[in-house]
């Protein structure tokens, strides 16, 4: 069941990237395991795959990245996601293609490298 969001994809995704910001600044990831606030390196990040995809793409200073830059930001971030099988970016595809908060966008003519650049909708 989805919820209906008033204001949009655009202020979802930017929403989503607010409320996570801070938890971003401040990785949950320690080495203090027993702590009932913190994750442990195993546990599954708190976050959806519309949260990952924008925390990547705004890690860019061009707020652009490509499929692969996307996977390696959520694998170097969250070592959840280095341990699981590569199911999870299946998932990372399909948000990127069906939400519309991303807008695929092509590479220059002068640039002959595989794939398209992803971005937040403006």
């Amino acid at each position: 069941m989805t919820m209906h969001n008033p204001r949009g994809n655009l202020m979802y995704a930017a929403d989503i990237y607010s409320r996570t910001q801070h938890m971003y600044a401040n990785p949950p990831y320690t080495s203090n395991f027993n702590s009932h606030n913190r994750l442990s390196c195993i546990d599954r990040p708190p976050y959806s795959f519309v949260a990952l995809i924008v925390l990547a793409i705004r890690s860019y200073a061009e707020e652009r990245a490509t499929l692969k830059d996307i996977y390696r930001y959520i694998e170097t971030t969250f070592p959840y996601y280095r341990e699981k099988s590569p199911c999870w970016k299946k998932s990372i595809r399909h948000n990127l293609s069906l939400n519309n908060c991303f807008i695929k966008s092509p590479r220059s003519i002068h640039d002959l490298t595989h794939g398209h650049f992803w971005r937040l909708a403006e």
